[in-house]
């Protein structure tokens, strides 16, 4: 098993990778979750966003000694074609 980061492109995927590690749980489940842990991150995102515009974010170490992962989904990026010269 790979430490963190994605490792299904879809809940498909997901749900097969998922049963092949001996986890039997639907793909309308693993859909709700995503959804739900998506929809807390946009909560706590906003909340942090109206902390800085109200100046009440408190300065501090917060991630001091802890490993940060960021990761960005790029299924609703577009491409864009350009003429070559």
């Amino acid at each position: 098993m790979r430490g963190g980061g994605a490792i299904a492109s879809s809940f498909e995927a997901a749900c097969t990778t998922l049963i092949d590690w001996g986890i039997n749980i639907s793909q309308k489940r693993i859909e709700r979750l995503a959804y739900k842990f998506g929809q807390i991150g946009i909560n706590l995102r906003q909340s942090k966003i109206e902390s800085i515009k109200n100046n009440n974010l408190k300065p501090g170490n917060t991630f001091q000694g802890q490993r940060v992962v960021i990761a960005v989904d790029g299924e609703s990026s577009q491409r864009c074609r350009l003429p070559s010269r």
